[in-house]
């Protein structure tokens, strides 16, 4: 009886402990996926898609590449990514500014980061009740001068994504008044 009991005790202390090994894993790997922003806008498709380039405007960013298509019901669908915007460059503000907008900042041993950017890529698409759905990643990237002279990438806390989605709330709602 006793054995049992003890037997008993230990195969729960395992499944316990594996459970909550599990569930930190799967925290762990949540917590390691890129960060993705939606956002439904009740405003017509070009007045959103005007939006998105006066906010990358208001934050310096130009666009790389546009386009956006009408599908056969007259609704609309697009991708708009930016192009690398610079939030730091030379070495004194440079791992500053990483620290402050990304998860976890690389280590190079030895390493210089001399500039640190950041891209957007939205996706729009209009849907049938005329809202429009936005999609907006981000992706943050330094530049590491000493010991492998190229570009890291590596995840964004999500910062200046939710600037941006905070901007086009204004803006949309501004340009929608307008049309």
């Amino acid at each position: 009886m006793k054995r049992t009991a003890t037997l008993f005790i230990v195969l729960a202390a395992l499944l316990l402990s594996s459970a909550t090994s599990s569930f930190a894993q799967d925290e762990q790997q949540k917590a390691d996926q890129p960060l993705t922003f939606r956002e439904v806008f009740n405003a017509p498709f070009p007045a959103v898609w005007k939006s998105i380039k006066q906010a990358l405007g208001e934050d310096g960013c130009l666009v790389e590449h546009e386009k956006y298509s009408e599908a056969d019901n007259g609704t609309y669908k697009g991708k708009l990514t930016s192009l690398f915007c610079v939030l730091a460059a030379g070495e004194d503000s440079t791992e500053e500014v990483m620290e402050r907008y990304s998860k976890r900042v690389p280590y190079i041993r030895g390493g210089y980061w001399t500039s640190v950017r950041m891209q957007y890529i939205f996706y729009v698409t209009e849907k049938e009740d005329h809202t429009v759905q936005l999609i907006l990643k981000g992706e943050i990237s330094g530049y590491e001068e000493h010991v492998t002279h190229q570009f890291h990438y590596f995840d964004t806390n999500g910062v200046l994504e939710q600037r941006i989605i905070d901007k086009l709330k204004r803006l949309v709602a501004l340009n929608a008044s307008q049309e």
